[in-house]
């Protein structure tokens, strides 16, 4: 199965980066798993057994949803664009060329510096600001972006049919 990325590529188009969404978007399932073993264990067993099935149902709902975000997501870096798509059937998705981007901001909370995840947001010429959250190594991200636009910079004006 081919990836949104590889079939929206244009002609000559290469991709430079790729990135993923971060594990910790399976956090919130694991944690309703955790009440579920508490629900079980300290309440009485008759209540504890229908509380902690509730909150499995909770988890199966949640980590289904994570799984899909996990794995429908694709974060990538052309020679040419920045082609995001965040979800599946709610979807947050950016395409634009690197000549348009202005900057790349990075916030990561404390957790964020420490499992190395963060938001990013795009913006571009325009003032449009588009956040992407929870994105694994977003420096090694921002860092890619700011090396193509550097490429770009330098082969501006340059003749690239190889005469001189």
């Amino acid at each position: 199965m081919s990836s949104y990325i590889e079939e929206n590529l244009l002609p000559g188009e290469q991709i430079v980066y790729s990135g993923h969404r971060h594990w910790v978007v399976f956090v919130s399932p694991i944690g309703w798993l955790m009440l579920a073993f508490l629900a079980y264990w300290i309440m009485p067993k008759s209540m504890g057994i229908w509380v902690a099935l509730i909150f499995l149902a909770i988890v199966v709902v949640l980590s289904g949803s994570a799984f899909v975000d996990y794995n429908m997501s694709e974060i990538n870096i052309t020679n040419e664009r920045i082609l995001i798509k965040i979800g599946w059937i709610s979807r947050n998705s950016l395409e634009t060329d690197l000549t348009r981007i202005s900057s790349i901001d990075v916030i990561q909370t404390f957790w964020g510096r420490v499992l190395n995840f963060g938001t990013v947001i795009i913006c571009d010429v325009g003032n449009m600001r588009t956040p992407f959250d929870r994105i694994a190594r977003p420096f090694a991200f921002r860092r890619a972006v700011l090396l193509e636009v550097e490429k770009r910079r330098k082969n501006v004006g340059r003749d690239t049919s190889g005469k001189t």
